[in-house]
C-alpha cells in the first residue's frame, strides 16, 4: 500500500492518459481492475468509483471479462463509499457478465457483494 501511495500521482496520470488523452479502454480497464483493492484498503472509494465510472462510460469496446472486473471494482468502491444502490447495480451487472463468460472468480465476488448489501 505504501508503494502505491508513493506512486499515486503517477497512477492518476496514467489513468488520465488512457481515459482522456489517448482513450484506451483495455489499458484503463486493466489498471482499474488491478487497483480495485487498493482504493478499498486506502479508504479512497470515491476516487476508485469515479475512475471506474469514467471507464465504463467510454464509447470504446471493453472485452466482457474485463468489463465485469471493472464493474466489480466500481461495485466494491460504491459499497465502501456507502452508495449501496449503485453498488448493487454494478455487482449484479458484473455477475451477469461473469456468468456469461465463465469467469467464476468475478462471479463469486459479484455474488458476495450482492449478498453483503
Amino acid at each position: 500500500l505504501e508503494l502505491l501511495r508513493a506512486e499515486r500521482s503517477n497512477l492518476r496520470a496514467a489513468l488520465h492518459w488512457c481515459l482522456r488523452d489517448a482513450p484506451d479502454a483495455l489499458l484503463a480497464g486493466r489498471l482499474l481492475a488491478a487497483l480495485a483493492w487498493w482504493w478499498y484498503f486506502d479508504d479512497a472509494p470515491a476516487e476508485g468509483q469515479a475512475w471506474c465510472s469514467e471507464c465504463l462510460a467510454l464509447a470504446l469496446p471493453l472485452p466482457a471479462p474485463l468489463r465485469a472486473r471493472v464493474l466489480l471494482a466500481a461495485a466494491r468502491a460504491a459499497v465502501h463509499g456507502g452508495q449501496l444502490a449503485a453498488g448493487l447495480d454494478w455487482a449484479t451487472q458484473a455477475s451477469q457478465l461473469a456468468r456469461q463468460t465463465g469467469d467464476t472468480d468475478t462471479l463469486a465476488q459479484g455474488w458476495y457483494n450482492q449478498q453483503a448489501m
